[in-house]
């Protein structure tokens, strides 16, 4: 997996940064600190959102 960009956005387990990486099923935010930490916070695209702000 590969780091794309370092973001603003704080771990909720660490309170570090996190970066954007790209799983095998999805994109996500990782903590900095992994492997120590395993804090993550998946990516819902455009289309899923729209299914669930249409259906939820």
């Amino acid at each position: 997996m590969g780091h794309d960009s370092a973001t603003t956005i704080r771990c909720p387990e660490y309170k570090s940064f996190m970066v954007k990486r790209k799983g095998p099923f999805s994109e996500f935010y990782g903590c900095t600190n992994y492997p120590e930490c395993n804090g993550k916070i998946t990516l819902v695209s455009d289309i899923t959102a729209h299914l669930l702000k249409k259906y939820f």
